[in-house]
């Protein structure tokens, strides 16, 4: 298993008691729009949203690792920030293993995993849009599960990762194109791709991972490499990326 990032390990979170106040499955979404959050989650591309939604499960699975076993929850965000590279690398069929209403804990975890679902559905490949609400919900369901210090904690990274995101993956600030506008379907989807944005590595969004720009490459190539799709069952197998028309070797960039 992963070793949790260092910011995280700095901000408490892995010593901090398991109990939170919790009213239900749901119930912790917080305002669907219209919240500075709102406002720095639209300023960034879908890829930059997956990379934000990913570590933010990462910060929730950390917070609870004495109580659960974890290990599905960041295996299902580490096939997050491979969807980001091509759709085929996530493999969703084992998706209902992680929804699970045993506890508080339980559906926590099941909330921001169904949410981070949602704002990475791989409809966005084909039609992309920046799923704020969906990532805000995400981010409100893990501040819940906090207390006072790690939420300041969480909340100074966030002060830190959205920004960031938004400057090396910004969202198009022009009214996105009409379909009408366009001869063909795919010259209407060459449009979009701006929406959709690049694939944006784990490090970028690291305050202490001192992250440029051109490593972007080489991080994202070393991260698929480093993947081991036979013990996490939301990665594809190479042979069947390639049964759904991936080209190329599965996980070389």
């Amino acid at each position: 298993m992963q070793t949790p990032a260092s910011y995280i390990q700095q901000s408490g979170v892995l010593e901090a008691p398991p109990r939170f106040p919790w009213k239900g499955k749901g119930m912790h979404y917080g305002p669907e729009q219209g919240t500075k959050l709102h406002d720095a989650l639209e300023k960034i591309t879908t890829c930059g949203i997956a990379t934000v939604a990913a570590l933010v499960v990462e910060w929730l699975a950390w917070r609870f690792h004495a109580s659960k076993d974890i290990e599905k929850y960041l295996q299902y965000a580490e096939g997050t920030l491979a969807w980001e590279i091509d759709l085929r690398y996530r493999d969703e069929s084992k998706f209902d293993s992680l929804m699970v209403d045993d506890d508080p804990i339980d559906q926590a975890l099941g909330d921001a995993i169904a949410l981070v679902r949602t704002a990475t559905d791989d409809r966005l490949w084909t039609y992309p849009a920046a799923h704020a609400p969906s990532c805000a919900a995400l981010i409100s369901t893990t501040k819940q599960t906090l207390p006072d210090k790690q939420k300041k904690a969480l909340a100074s990274w966030l002060d830190f990762a959205l920004p960031r995101a938004a400057k090396l993956t910004p969202a198009p600030r022009k009214q996105r194109p009409m379909r009408h506008h366009f001869d063909t379907k795919e010259a209407y989807q060459e449009a979009l791709r701006p929406i959709f944005g690049s694939a944006l590595p784990r490090e970028a969004l690291d305050p202490d991972a001192g992250y440029k720009p051109e490593q972007r490459e080489e991080l994202l190539s070393r991260f698929l490499e480093n993947l081991n799709w036979k013990k996490n069952p939301f990665l594809r197998s190479p042979d069947g990326m390639k049964k759904l028309g991936f080209k190329g070797k599965p996980y070389k960039l």
